[in-house]
C-alpha cells in the first residue's frame, strides 16, 4: 500500500472530506488573532496559585499539590496516622479494590490472570488493612526527587491490571506518570518494602523505591528554585547515551533544570571524558539502580540532552497559535490510560499542552472542568443550542463531557471538529447498523461521531465549555 492509499484510508475511517483538518496551519489561519497572547506569565503564576487555593478547599490536595507555597515550606513535616489512612484512602477505597479482584482481570499482554493471582490479590488486600492498624501514630515526611521516569499507582503492586483482554495498553491501577527531576512528599513505605506512598504535583499515590531519592529540605528548595531550567515543547525526547547511567525519557511540559558550566565540567571530570559537544547538561538526581558499584558525591549526575531536540529556555507565550500547535504534535499518538506504556490519556494529553506555558491544571479532567477557569458555557438538551454555544468558541477552547475532555478546533461547513486522546467513535451505516472505530490514540474528529459506550453522539454528550475568548485572569 502506498503513501496516498494509507491517508486516504485514514481520511475514510474518520470520515473526512477535507486532508487539511489534520494539518494544525489550517485552524491557526482560520483565527483573526492567533498569536494575540491569551494570558501574560504573571497572570498565569495568578491562576496556578488560584488553582491550587480551590483544590485545597475542597480538600483535594491529593490531585493538585503546590510546593511552592510558604505554607508548605514552613509546616510541621510529620502527618497523623489517621489523616494519612484518609489520604491512600482517598485514592482508592477498600471497597473498590474489593470491587476490582471479582471481576475478570487480565494481565498486559491480554492474558487472563489466574485463580491464583486473584487470591494474592485478596491477601494483599488483607495485609492492607492490617498494615493500617499497625502505622506509628506520626508519619514523618521527607523530601524527594524521581530519578527516572515512573508509575504512581493506586496499589503497590507492580503488574498492570486491565478489565479487557483488548485493551493491554491499560493499567487500571495507573495514575499518572512523573519523569526524572520531579519533586515529591515521602510518607511511608508499603508493608513490603518496595514501595512508598508520595505526594506529587498532580497525584499521590504509590511508587516504587528505587524510583526516588530522598534529599534535604534545602536541596529541596534550592533544586525547585532554580531559574535556569528547559521546557519540553515536543511530545517526548530522551537524553543520550552515557557511561554508567541509562536514558532518561521526559515529555512534553516537563521542566528540567540545567546543570552550571562548573557542574557538567567537574561531574564528565569524574567520568573520565568531555561533555558531548551540542548537548543541553541536565542536572538530574542519580539513579541508584543502574550501577551500584558507581558513587556520585552530591546526589546529582549530568545527563546529556541532544541540541536538536525541542526545548526552550522559558516557557512558550500562551497563544492559540502555540496550542494549537502543541496539541498536533501528539496526532496519531496512542492512548495510555495514567500514563501507560510512557503514552497519554485524554487529560493528560490536554494538561501537557499546558504545562508548555507554565499553567498547572489539575491531573483529571473532572478537576479541569469545575476548578479552572472562571468563563465557562453549560450546554443545555437542545441540540441548538448546543451548536450556538460551539460558534461562540475559538480553536484552543476546552469541551467536557463526563470523563472526558477534548479540544476545539473550529466549524467546517456544518460539522464541529476537536483533536483528543480517545478510545474512539461509532457510526450508523446506511441500513443504521452502528460500526465501531477503535482508534485509542491522539485523532480529529467531528461530534456528530456516537460515543462509544452509548446512543448518544459526542455532541449530545457535551456538559460544558471553557473558552479563553475575551477573559481576563487576575
Amino acid at each position: 500500500m502506498n503513501e496516498d492509499s494509507i491517508c486516504n484510508s485514514i481520511y475514510s475511517i474518520l470520515n473526512v472530506d477535507n486532508k487539511a483538518v489534520f494539518d494544525p496551519t489550517f485552524w491557526i489561519d482560520r483565527l483573526e488573532e492567533a498569536s494575540s497572547v491569551l494570558m501574560e506569565p504573571v497572570e498565569i503564576g495568578n491562576l496556578n496559585h488560584k488553582i491550587a487555593s480551590r483544590m485545597q478547599e475542597h480538600q483535594l490536595e491529593n490531585y493538585y499539590f503546590n510546593f511552592n507555597s510558604s505554607y508548605f515550606l514552613e509546616k510541621e513535616r510529620k502527618v497523623e496516622k489517621d489523616l494519612f489512612v484518609k489520604e491512600m484512602e482517598k485514592i482508592n477505597t477498600l471497597q473498590n479494590l474489593m470491587e476490582l479482584s471479582t471481576k475478570d482481570l487480565y494481565t498486559s499482554w491480554g492474558r487472563k490472570i489466574s485463580t491464583l493471582n486473584i487470591e494474592s490479590l485478596y491477601k494483599y488486600l488483607s495485609n492492607f488493612e492490617n498494615y493500617k492498624k499497625k502505622l506509628p501514630a506520626y508519619i514523618q515526611i521527607s523530601f524527594g526527587f524521581t530519578t527516572k521516569k515512573c508509575s504512581v499507582k493506586s496499589l503497590p503492586i507492580a503488574k498492570k491490571i486491565s478489565n479487557s483482554p483488548n485493551f493491554p495498553f491499560q493499567d487500571l491501577l495507573a495514575l499518572t506518570t512523573l519523569s526524572p527531576g520531579e519533586p515529591i512528599l515521602v510518607y511511608q513505605k508499603s508493608f513490603d518494602s518496595r514501595w512508598y506512598f508520595v505526594q506529587s504535583y498532580f497525584y499521590s499515590g504509590w511508587i516504587k523505591v528505587d524510583d526516588f531519592i530522598t534529599v534535604s529540605r534545602e536541596t529541596f528548595i534550592n533544586y525547585l528554585s532554580s531559574d535556569s531550567f528547559l521546557v519540553v515543547t515536543e511530545s517526548k525526547v530522551e537524553t543520550e547515551d552515557l557511561a554508567h547511567f541509562s536514558k532518561l525519557k521526559f515529555q512534553m511540559g516537563d521542566k528540567i533544570i540545567l546543570a552550571t558550566e562548573i557542574e557538567t565540567q567537574q561531574f564528565y571530570s569524574k567520568l573520565g571524558y568531555c561533555f558531548p559537544e551540542g548537548c543541553y547538561p541536565l542536572k538530574i538526581l542519580f539513579d541508584r539502580s543502574v550501577d551500584k558499584s558507581y558513587k556520585c558525591e552530591d546526589g546529582f549526575a549530568v545527563y546529556p540532552l541532544s541540541g536538536s531536540k525541542e526545548v526552550k529556555r522559558d516557557f512558550l507565550a500562551f497563544t492559540r497559535e502555540n496550542i494549537i500547535k502543541q496539541a498536533f504534535k501528539m496526532l496519531g499518538e496512542r492512548y495510555g490510560w495514567g500514563g501507560s506504556n510512557d503514552n497519554r490519556d485524554c487529560s493528560r494529553f490536554i494538561m501537557d499542552i499546558f504545562k508548555t506555558f507554565g499553567l498547572f491544571l489539575p491531573r483529571d479532567s473532572k478537576y479541569k472542568e469545575t476548578m479552572v477557569f472562571p468563563s465557562s458555557f453549560q450546554f443545555s438538551s437542545d441540540i441548538s443550542e448546543r451548536k450556538t454555544i460551539l460558534d461562540k468558541l475559538l480553536a484552543g477552547d476546552l469541551l467536557f463531557m463526563k470523563g472526558h475532555v477534548m479540544m476545539y478546533l473550529g466549524k467546517l461547513k456544518d460539522k464541529y471538529y476537536v483533536i483528543h486522546q480517545g478510545s474512539g467513535f461509532r457510526r450508523k451505516d446506511e441500513n443504521g447498523v452502528f460500526k465501531i472505530f477503535d482508534i485509542h490514540g491522539t485523532f480529529v474528529m467531528d461530534l456528530s461521531s456516537y460515543t462509544m459506550n452509548s446512543n448518544l453522539t459526542y455532541l449530545e454528550s457535551l456538559s460544558s465549555a471553557i473558552t479563553f475568548k475575551g477573559v481576563k485572569f487576575i
